[in-house]
């Protein structure tokens, strides 16, 4: 008990007596503090700001030809961008754009062996060229085993940043019917 006591009078006059007057914040005037403190700076804070990221400088290009659709992500910024590889096809109405009612998998991934990771990081200057998107449904890159084409019309390619902070979405581009 005594021990408890004791680290407690550090805050305390007294073993059961009233704590300490409060002190006046840092920059706060008091009757004896002068006025001119008043206008001393705030300590400097720690605290993230809660303004959003500046967007990064990224190109996402898609072109299409009668084979498919070629991807590029581009970094034209000075720092790394984390993008998600997971790529959302999104289908033009007049001039608006919905997401495309379908579970197919469309990703930015280096080739067609090896499966995408959740994220790729490109450095300032990177280019990533991932496999065409085959206009299909179902397999939408590399093999074609369970694949159905679109509609013909237009679309555009949706990825973001793996923090979710921002979306980047390539150009439109209209497919053309496969008959």
């Amino acid at each position: 008990m005594r021990a408890a006591c004791l680290s407690i009078v550090l805050a305390f006059t007294s073993c059961g007596g009233e704590p300490e007057p409060s002190r006046p914040a840092t920059g706060t005037p008091s009757p004896e503090t002068p006025p001119e403190s008043a206008t001393d700076p705030a300590p400097p804070t720690t605290d993230v700001p809660s303004v959003p990221s500046d967007p990064p400088i990224v190109s996402f290009v898609a072109t299409a030809s009668h084979t498919g659709v070629a991807l590029s992500l581009s970094n034209h910024g000075t720092s790394d961008v984390m993008v998600r590889t997971a790529v959302a096809v999104e289908i033009g109405h007049d001039e608006a754009f919905t997401p495309a009612p379908s579970s197919s998998t469309l990703s930015l991934r280096y080739d067609c062996t090896h499966e995408a990771e959740r994220c790729v990081t490109l450095t300032p200057g990177a280019e990533l060229l991932p496999p065409d998107w085959r206009g299909t449904w179902g397999d939408m890159q590399c093999d074609c085993t369970r694949c159905a084409p679109v509609e013909p019309g237009r679309y555009r390619l949706v990825v973001t940043t793996c923090d979710g902070t921002h979306r980047l979405e390539s150009n439109a581009f209209d497919l053309p019917s496969t008959d």
